[in-house]
């Protein structure tokens, strides 16, 4: 299967007191999740996604802990995936990897910029979340040098994952009214560690 983690995490063997901290911690409403022929197709591709990329990183971290979840991630995994393919949903686990190369900084059709993450819903911020990987490997255009003078030169911020950040703490912020959203919001959560978002507090100041 398609690996969406960093080259560093992926090989490391001998996992730091950070990254076995960073063991996320998936709710009871995800690991316990019933599926079955009525289970609405939108929660169980979800569902997949946490299973897929949870059970990924644990697995390649060879401590017991890490192992563990790999395993039982990889058991409700392949429920969940057995049931799109039945339904024609997906033809195979690889299809959970994949990520839509929407306009990134904002959603096309919606017309919010990413500066109004307020405005979005959970589907938005989901979408937004998950293409961290599209935005991180494709570099932005330059602008013409005659457009910027010094005055006018955008401020630069330290942090990379300045944008996710401010996803997970808008997603923090909301009460989802559906379980569909709810496991929307679980996915950024639980991901949050596997984009290697610093362990910053996620409650805005």
């Amino acid at each position: 299967m398609p690996s969406i983690f960093p080259t560093h995490e992926m090989q490391s063997t001998h996992p730091s007191h950070e990254m076995q901290s960073a063991l996320p911690e998936l709710p009871s409403r995800v690991m316990n999740y019933r599926v079955t022929s009525a289970s609405p197709t939108e929660e169980l591709l979800t569902l997949g996604r946490i299973f897929a990329e949870v059970g990924d990183y644990a697995g390649s971290i060879l401590d017991p802990r890490h192992l563990s979840l790999a395993r039982r991630c990889a058991t409700r995994l392949k429920k969940v995936v057995a049931e799109l393919v039945a339904r024609g949903s997906i033809r195979s686990a690889d299809a959970l990897y994949e990520i839509s190369a929407d306009t990134l900084y904002e959603i096309p059709g919606d017309k919010i910029p990413v500066t109004d993450l307020s405005e979005m819903t959970v589907e938005q911020l989901y979408r937004l979340y998950r293409q961290w990987p599209l935005r991180h490997t494709t570099p932005p255009a330059p602008a013409p040098s005659s457009a910027l003078s010094p005055s006018s030169a955008p401020s630069v911020s330290l942090d990379p994952f300045c944008l996710e950040r401010h996803i997970l703490r808008e997603l923090l912020r909301r009460h989802p009214p559906t379980k569909a959203d709810q496991l929307k919001i679980d996915y950024c959560l639980a991901t949050r560690h596997l984009v290697a978002i610093p362990p910053l507090p996620l409650v805005a100041p």
